[in-house]
């Protein structure tokens, strides 16, 4: 039970920036970017190969996000300069996407120095603060301290990276960006540049969804391009989960919401694993959970309306 618990909060802290990235695409800039299909991988790639060459994790998450950004900036420059449609500009990126992935596979044969990688720092903190990576027991219950250790890193990778992107959307730069999404005529009559601020959204999303393939190649050690596919509705699914409940409430709780649906969607996703579900079905109960949390909106306020009553 308790490693089950630790395993799905490790993996939805892993998840937390892809959720962060997809929230700002699908709830600011009102499209669900597929360029996190392929910037997710590339994130993943990058890192791995940095840290085959003893990079260090610091360095390889640094370049991991930038390469994201730098793809993100690509689909907005289609859409702002050429006129590509959001939701095809994304298509395309993450197509383009595909091939360069798999170009760095073939070129740099990308592999991922356990010593060198967050989950090598887990071991080493749990070497030194359990004396040896073996299974521990809590209230009866047998757990890996080397999990609750990566458990820890990628919390604070995760939480750190909230708090900067709160910290940027209370900016000047940051409110206009998320003025360009709900109301882009209004901050465009304010003297704003409106390609700009929705470039800049897309960059920093996609370099969020990066951050996130860095994190999990860290983690499993490898990562493969099919990896990517179905990310973005991973990500919906995580927004959907938090928006059921913080539709109302202040863009704070709203940002916060994707942080709680990414560990709400890994937790619920470990169980059904864990009770010998098929885990080749993941894809299927993420569709699941999307529909569901999209629904459940709807529901509460047929709930609070009361039953509809037909005149006779």
């Amino acid at each position: 039970m308790i490693q089950t618990l630790i395993i799905g909060l490790r993996d939805g802290f892993i998840l937390v920036p892809l959720a962060l990235g997809v929230f700002i695409s699908y709830r600011l800039l009102r499209v669900a970017d597929m360029t996190v299909d392929g910037t997710f991988v590339l994130g993943g790639m990058v890192t791995a190969v940095l840290l085959r060459d003893a990079a260090g994790p610091i360095v390889a998450i640094t370049a991991a996000m930038l390469a994201g950004a730098v793809a993100g900036t690509v689909t907005g420059l289609l859409n702002t300069r050429l006129g590509v449609k959001r939701i095809l500009a994304g298509i395309l990126v993450m197509t383009a996407l595909y091939s360069v992935n798999s170009s760095i596979v073939e070129v740099w044969r990308p592999s991922v120095r356990p010593e060198e990688s967050l989950r090598g720092v887990a071991g080493q903190l749990t070497e030194l603060l359990y004396g040896s990576t073996d299974a521990h027991q809590l209230f009866g219950m047998k757990f890996l301290p080397e999990h609750f250790m990566s458990l820890l890193l990628y919390a604070a990778v995760a939480v750190l990276a909230a708090i900067l992107l709160l910290f940027f959307f209370h900016t000047r730069m940051g409110l206009a960006v998320r003025g360009a999404g709900s109301n882009d005529k209004a901050v465009r009559a304010l003297g704003a540049n409106v390609p700009v601020l929705v470039t800049v959204a897309l960059a920093l999303a996609n370099g969020l969804a990066a951050l996130s393939g860095a994190l999990f190649v860290q983690e499993f050690e490898g990562i493969d391009i099919k990896d990517g596919i179905g990310s973005i509705v991973t990500g919906l699914a995580c927004v959907m989960i938090g928006h059921a409940v913080s539709a109302r409430m202040r863009f704070s709780f709203q940002l916060l919401s994707a942080v709680a649906g990414a560990l709400l969607y890994k937790l619920l996703i470990s169980a059904l694993v864990s009770n010998e579900f098929l885990s080749s079905d993941v894809k299927l109960y993420t569709a699941i959970i999307v529909l569901l949390a999209m629904m459940l909106p709807v529901w509460l306020r047929r709930g609070r309306s009361g039953p509809e009553v037909t005149e006779v």
